[in-house]
């Protein structure tokens, strides 16, 4: 049996478990404290109460005794402390637990959130104590007042967005959306919650939807642009930046881009015309930053430049340019568009000759024009050249032609005087020409005064050939082709042609004997032949020569240089050289056509040598030029032998038969007039003469017997021959005519005084000649 402890073993015992007590409660205290909770006991029947220690922290309770729960009712707010009050009571009442959230105030005043705890403690169906937990919850309140701010000011802010906004599951289903998000969808909150993404997306757009909610689950974000089906149907766009909240929350923002979309579209097309226009442009188009730095040219302008050089400032001296027309150098600080945009300034038509990097000079006319911000400062500039090139060169022939229609017209104008004073000085010398002939006729061979009228004869003869040279010259003769020696048309020009080049040119004549008869007009050999003289004056600065030679070729071989573009056969050569200062190849080449020239201005038509080529073309011949600059120029004219020459110029001209008929002479001028009468007076003719065309009307008129012919002069002060003959044939049909004129045929024609292929003989005539074409004219058929 065990023995009965003793007094000392259970002091012991005790004291040891008060120590133990002691620590269990310290440990409560310290725990209570640390979780800020406090334990409390209110003893109905005693009306003790009791804390624990951190109890007293919780409510920073000054005192050494706690104070009963009805005691500091009053450190609760209004609607504590009636909940309170009511809880203790039903607590009292029924048993039943109570467990509060009330706010108060500490013995300090300070406010606190509190839990309060309580149950109670019945004996025999009576409370006798009352017991429960104090625990400061403030911060948690705090916390969950603050939660609950931050979450209405989330759902302030998401319902006040100006974009939309979704949040989904991982499955992509609307969990929550916005107003925004229903207005840009045009679905109710209701209809959105029970849709998914997809729901919103065109068909042919979901699998770029998905790969974006991949993308989204896979990096934590992502951006990207959809088409979105509204509810009514229409197709919008829609920006949308998606985020990764969690697994199985996603939050995304909406903004609806289709304006913006359609802007930038339609920028873009703007942006591709503007481009299309700025590569197709017929000008040079460039841009340049506010410090001129070149940025980019289009095709035009780097074709006129023969590159792209894009260059600053700085560097603008690579650009070779001359302004226009004082051909003053363009330094690097005085381009345009240096000024442009240091200075601001807009320069247009700024003509320059440009060194292109090609190698290639153009002019352009050059435009800058800077662009100015919103505060009127540079911000950048644009160049615009257009090549004018053509155009000036263009402008330049053109005055080029003006001056050589000028001198043309000057030349005209000489021509028309030449053929005036032709006229008078060609029926002056048909007098001379006929009465010398008739007095040689009349007079005996050995008599001492035919060797005078001789001479006379040859003078008029040298006269008549010299005004044929003169209009030759004018260009004022119509051609007449006949058979004859090369040689013979050359001499008689030399003297003519030693008056054209002056004193200081020797010239030189070198005839071969034995070449071929050619066939055409003498006139124009000397047109040819002056031509050519006034080329050799050109060229020759100072003292020189001109050589002319005649010899013939035979062309049989068609491959040899000589033979290039001619036709073979037999040919004569007329060459023509000088010593001057000679032809480049591109001037030889240009030498031919109407109105070029080398010389200044008012100083030749440009016509000289196309006239030459003009001549040798139309009776079937060709031209050679030789030349080499520093050392001269030669011409060989190659004329075809005439095959019916030799007979041609043997056959002696016949002496006409006299005749019995009646001729009617009409003709202004007396002399003339009386020349022709005695002409044909002597030769067996009946002869009626008038020195008018009315009184010649009158003779026709009153003469019954036979009437033969007329011969009538074209020119006449009352009314001109072809308008008398009009009336004639109206007083004596079928009546034979044969006109004559100091004029030339082609001027007659030309004015319309004479229809083309009338009869006509030009005066002067020899007496030989004017019976001739009489006895002609008497004898055809019209």
């Amino acid at each position: 049996m065990q023995a009965k402890p003793s007094y000392e073993d259970l002091e012991k015992t005790v004291l040891k478990l008060q120590r133990q007590l002691s620590s269990s409660a310290n440990i409560l205290d310290e725990t209570g404290r640390m979780a800020k909770i406090g334990g409390w006991e209110f003893d109905l029947e005693t009306g003790k109460t009791a804390w624990t220690r951190s109890l007293y922290d919780i409510l920073e309770f000054d005192g050494s005794e706690p104070i009963s729960p009805l005691e500091h009712m009053h450190f609760y707010s209004e609607d504590g402390r009636l909940a309170l009050e009511s809880a203790i009571a039903e607590c009292l009442e029924t048993g039943k637990p109570f467990d509060l959230e009330v706010n108060r105030k500490t013995w300090r005043g300070r406010e606190i959130w509190c839990r309060l705890t309580g149950e109670a403690v019945f004996e025999e169906g009576e409370p006798k104590k009352v017991r429960g937990t104090f625990q400061d919850i403030t911060s948690r309140k705090q916390a969950e007042i603050d939660l609950r701010s931050s979450e209405q000011k989330y759902h302030d802010y998401i319902s006040h967005a100006p974009y939309g906004v979704f949040v989904t599951n991982e499955q992509g289903e609307y969990l929550e959306v916005n107003g925004e998000a229903c207005r840009q969808t045009g679905y109710s909150e209701e209809e959105l919650l029970s849709m998914s993404i997809l729901s919103l997306v065109p068909p042919e757009s979901h699998e770029e939807g998905k790969a974006h909610f991949q993308k989204i689950d896979k990096n934590g974000k992502a951006y990207g642009e959809f088409p979105l089906i509204r509810k009514d149907g229409e197709v919008r766009w829609w920006s949308v930046f998606a985020t990764k909240l969690s697994e199985t929350r996603f939050l995304g923002y909406t903004n609806d881009i289709t304006d913006r979309r359609i802007m930038e579209q339609e920028l873009r097309r703007r942006e591709n015309l503007i481009s299309r226009v700025f590569d197709i442009l017929p000008v040079g188009l460039w841009f340049t930053d506010k410090k001129g730095q070149l940025l980019r040219g289009n095709p035009m302008g780097q074709k006129i430049w023969g590159g792209e050089p894009t260059v600053g400032q700085e560097e603008y001296g690579v650009f070779k340019a001359r302004k226009l027309p004082s051909g003053e150098e363009v330094a690097p600080d005085d381009w345009a568009l240096a000024k442009t945009v240091n200075q601001g300034v807009t320069i247009l038509d700024e003509m320059l000759e440009i060194e292109a990097f090609d190698g290639e000079k153009r002019v352009i006319l050059n435009y800058t024009a800077p662009v100015l911000d919103h505060k009127g400062e540079v911000e950048a500039a644009v160049v615009v050249n257009l090549d004018i090139t053509q155009r000036q060169k263009a402008e330049e022939e053109k005055q080029r032609l003006q001056r050589q229609l000028l001198q043309a017209q000057k030349m005209e104008s000489v021509g028309r005087l030449a053929g005036g004073v032709a006229h008078d000085f060609n029926n002056m010398l048909g007098v001379i020409v006929g009465h010398a002939e008739m007095a040689l006729d009349a007079t005996a061979m050995d008599s001492e005064i035919r060797e005078d009228l001789t001479e006379i004869l040859d003078a008029a003869k040298r006269s008549a050939n010299l005004t044929r040279q003169l209009l030759g010259f004018a260009r004022k003769q119509t051609a007449r082709p006949i058979v004859m020696n090369i040689n013979e048309a050359v001499n008689s020009m030399l003297k003519m042609l030693r008056r054209l080049i002056g004193e200081n040119i020797e010239l030189y004549w070198n005839p071969s004997p034995d070449v071929w008869p050619v066939e055409m007009d003498p006139s124009q050999v000397d047109q040819i032949l002056a031509n050519l003289a006034v080329n050799v004056k050109d060229a020759i600065q100072g003292i020189g020569r001109m050589t002319i030679a005649t010899y013939k070729v035979c062309i049989t071989n068609m491959k040899s240089p000589e033979s290039a573009d001619f036709t073979p056969g037999d040919y004569v050569v007329l060459e023509v050289g000088d010593n001057g200062k000679g032809m480049d190849e591109e001037t030889m080449h240009m030498i031919f056509e109407p109105f070029f020239t080398t010389k200044g201005v008012g100083e030749g038509t440009g016509l000289g040598l196309a006239t030459v080529y003009g001549i040798v073309r139309q009776n079937k011949g060709f031209i050679k030029v030789e030349s080499e600059l520093g050392q001269g120029t030669v011409f060989r004219i190659y004329l075809p032998r005439s095959q019916k020459a030799e007979a041609a110029l043997r056959k002696a001209s016949p002496t006409p038969a006299p005749g019995t008929e009646t001729i009617l002479v009409v003709e202004d001028e007396k002399a003339i007039l009386n020349m022709c009468a005695a002409i044909l007076k002597r030769n067996g003719y009946q002869v009626l003469a008038s020195s008018s065309p009315h009184e010649a009307l009158e003779i026709v008129r009153q003469w019954d017997g036979p009437l033969d012919l007329v011969i009538t002069d074209v020119v006449m002060p009352e009314m001109n021959g072809s308008a008398m003959k009009s009336k004639l044939e109206g007083i004596r049909p079928g009546l034979k005519h044969l006109f004559m004129s100091g004029y030339t045929s082609n001027v007659i024609a030309h004015h319309g005084v004479l229809d083309r292929g009338v009869l006509y003989i030009q005066k002067p005539f020899s007496v030989n000649d004017f019976l001739s074409k009489t006895r002609k004219v008497l004898d055809s058929k019209i």
